[in-house]
């Protein structure tokens, strides 16, 4: 931070230097002056404490470095700026640079999770509500429910990162660049220098578009905790149908050799847990007075760092382990079996409502459910047995009453319904990579 802060201030002397107001001699000695090496960082953080700005005595000790150079230059050093406009300018600057470790990473976890949809697309599993086995699900929908918000965050991100992104530079009291054109051709000169947009003007207490970005970042961590979660719950070893991957030595125990601790998965819900605290904070600093904030600002900063450390460990953590993730496809079916058929009973009983009625249906599936737990038999033969003595049912409709509990001919029938939403995301990110790589 305090490297992208002297490099606004190098911004703004070659600005100076564009509109005609300081020679080539001068923004040189001043441009060359702006290394983080030439600065005490540890005094800068003590007496910061005083000014309540890192700015103060950054622009104090850059000051002096200068004017031991060229005393002429020291005159032009951090010109119509104010600290909000460093310390702003020099945040959005380490967040473009962090947008794009967190977009590189983000990339790479979704093509990660669409290779696992493409080779286990369907592949039966137990889908599973309130922590209970709920029904059949190919592998592939639960991949493609991780998928769909991280592709959805990545766009946000690019939307949001537009208008957010920008040059903060209003001067003292925020109005700078309103009075005249000079003001103007300085403020669009420190922009092209940096490279990034000139907005209509300081957005000193006006926090909507960045704190929109924030809010966008704590989503992605939240969409990234939702998957972790998942992780580390199919990564127990009582249930076992996802193993971790990755280096020799990841996730082991200080006490007991035996162990592989699902770390990644640890850092997505860390992270996700820790947002929403950090995006508050955000909102909260939002109510600032007039045209510089007291205090309101401050909470800001401190937030937003962490919640853009909390976005970027937990997609580096999870994108790794993704490329080394390994599916028990075995280990999937022996659950599913395990359920003796009762993961059926939903369409079961909409067959028997057909026929029978809803009532008796329901009286006959709940004594049948009960049975297969009690005598540990399947579903399909408790009902079998339990139907040839109702005289209403049709034997005919036996064959059908046996189909529902085939379980390949599901998960395949499924697998088919979302083929297409699976390639669309693999074409958009076979695309974003390709583009990526011939960069």
């Amino acid at each position: 931070m305090v490297q992208r802060m002297l490099d606004v201030e190098a911004a703004l002397t070659w600005a100076q230097f564009d509109c005609g107001r300081i020679e080539h001699q001068q923004a040189t000695a001043l441009a060359e002056a702006c290394r983080v090496d030439n600065f005490d960082v540890p005094a800068l953080l003590n007496e910061a404490r005083r000014s309540g700005s890192l700015v103060v005595p950054l622009v104090a000790q850059l000051t002096h470095i200068v004017a031991a150079r060229d005393p002429l230059a020291a005159k032009h050093v951090h010109a119509n700026s104010t600290s909000q406009d460093i310390i702003d300018t020099a945040m959005v600057l380490a967040t473009r640079d962090a947008l794009s470790l967190i977009e590189r990473d983000l990339s790479t976890l979704i093509h990660a999770l669409l290779l696992l949809a493409r080779t286990h697309a369907a592949q039966p599993m137990l889908s599973r509500t309130l922590m209970q086995p709920a029904a059949v699900q190919p592998f592939g929908l639960k991949v493609l429910n991780w998928l769909q918000p991280l592709q959805r965050s990545r766009a946000a991100l690019v939307a949001r990162a537009q208008p957010a992104l920008v040059l903060q530079f209003g001067g003292p009291a925020g109005a700078f660049g309103w009075a005249n054109a000079q003001e103007r051709e300085l403020v669009q000169a420190l922009g092209h220098r940096l490279g990034l947009p000139v907005p209509d003007g300081a957005w000193h207490t006006q926090r909507d578009e960045w704190v929109r970005l924030g809010c966008e970042l704590a989503i992605l961590c939240g969409a990234c905790g939702k998957l972790a979660r998942d992780w580390s719950l199919m990564s127990q070893a009582e249930v076992g149908e996802l193993h971790w991957g990755g280096l020799p030595g990841a996730g082991a125990s200080s006490a007991m050799p035996h162990k592989r601790n699902p770390v990644a998965a640890l850092m997505g819900v860390a992270a996700a847990t820790r947002a929403p605290l950090r995006a508050g904070g955000m909102l909260l600093g939002m109510v600032q007075e007039h045209e510089r904030a007291l205090g309101a600002w401050h909470v800001e900063l401190a937030e937003w760092g962490d919640l853009v450390l909390s976005a970027a460990g937990s997609l580096a953590a999870l994108s790794s382990a993704a490329q080394g993730l390994y599916i028990d496809v075995e280990r999937m079916r022996q659950h599913i079996e395990s359920q003796n058929g009762l993961i059926f009973s939903q369409p079961v009983t909409e067959l028997l409502s057909q026929v029978l009625g809803r009532p008796l249906a329901k009286q006959l599936m709940a004594h049948a459910c009960e049975a297969c737990r009690l005598r540990h038999r399947h579903l399909r033969e408790v009902l079998l047995e339990t139907l040839s003595d109702v005289a209403d049912w049709p034997p005919q409709l036996n064959d059908a009453l046996s189909r529902i509990f085939d379980v390949e001919a599901l998960a395949t029938s499924m697998a088919k319904c979302i083929e297409p939403a699976i390639e669309t995301l693999w074409m958009a990110s076979s695309a974003t990579l390709l583009t990526e790589e011939t960069e």
